[in-house]
């Protein structure tokens, strides 16, 4: 059973791990505040179950994308940056402290899920 978790894990710890879901999640939580910011009426108040509710899956798929992504980081940044450079003239910096990742890869799948699935409230009163 050792075996699988090393391999389920790579090189880095469940403690390691976790930490890095616990970043991710600061991620997701600020992207998804921003943009609650953004959408919310002057005199809307913040009611948690309907958060929950409506956000729950976009948050726990970013979770679950960010630990797969840092897991396979090494491949993942070795297909990528040749591309990025390519395009935009930069790379994705290799760090140590690959807890920074996951950071990063809540905060970027938010943005990303919320442009590319999320439907503004006011765009559905329009049609």
């Amino acid at each position: 059973m050792t075996d699988f978790f090393n391999y389920f894990l790579g090189e880095h710890a469940v403690s390691f791990h976790l930490a890095g879901i616990l970043f991710s999640l600061f991620g997701v939580l600020v992207s998804k505040y921003h943009f609650w910011q953004k959408r919310k009426s002057p005199d809307s108040k913040f009611d948690y179950s309907f958060w929950l509710r409506d956000n729950g899956l976009s948050v726990s798929m970013s979770l679950l994308s960010s630990f797969l992504l840092v897991r396979f980081v090494d491949i993942f940044l070795q297909w990528i940056n040749p591309r990025i450079e390519k395009s935009f003239g930069f790379e994705i910096p290799v760090t140590e402290d690959q807890v920074f990742y996951y950071l990063i890869a809540g905060v970027l799948l938010q943005f990303w899920m919320h442009v590319k699935y999320r439907k503004d409230k006011t765009d559905e009163h329009e049609k």
